[in-house]
């Protein structure tokens, strides 16, 4: 069984100069072992992450968004 921590590896090695929106404590926490940056906004609550995310999208849409 695949592990949230080995998606988030994999999800890491391809990260570059994205913006990232974490959601919940222990994803968060994952990610900010595998790739912090200064680009990554932790754990922004549940419901809220991806209309969160699509906000900054907009936002900023010279930048890619990851959530």
């Amino acid at each position: 069984m695949t592990t949230s921590y080995e998606y988030l590896q994999l999800l890491a090695s391809k990260v570059t100069d994205e913006l990232i929106i974490t959601w919940g404590p222990i994803i968060s926490n994952e990610w900010h072992e595998l790739k912090h940056s200064e680009g990554t906004i932790y754990d922004v609550w549940m419901s809220g992450a991806t209309p969160f995310a699509l906000g900054v999208a907009l936002g900023l849409p010279h930048r890619r968004v990851v959530c």
